[in-house]
């Protein structure tokens, strides 16, 4: 069995393995081979990046990919801010070490 939630889209000639889970708003390209035990979070958008799917493996986001890696990413997205004030602070300091230094 398969399942299908709300407003999911497959392309032509999409093939499926058993127990596949596919979140809302899901849309697969035409002629995708999915193994068994595939899930897609919702609103993925699964594609030709994802030519060799893993059994068991869970995807997500547009375009999709692997589930651990997205959420790292999206963990590091949220502390940029974070991070590019620490960058400016840190080549403001290295601005003043390198004038002190031309000036010895």
């Amino acid at each position: 069995f398969n399942i299908l939630c709300g407003q999911v889209g497959l392309g032509g000639g999409v093939k499926t393995g058993r127990a596949v889970y596919f979140g809302g708003q899901v849309g697969v390209v035409d002629q995708l081979s999915i193994p068994d035990g595939v899930k897609f979070g919702g609103k993925s958008a699964v594609g030709l990046n994802l030519e060799k799917l893993k059994p068991g493996q869970r995807y997500v986001g547009y375009p999709a990919q692997d589930a651990k890696a997205f959420f790292r990413r999206y963990a590091l997205f949220r502390k940029l801010p974070e991070f590019y004030n620490r960058l400016k602070s840190l080549e403001k300091k290295v601005v003043q070490l390198l004038d002190k230094r031309s000036a010895i």
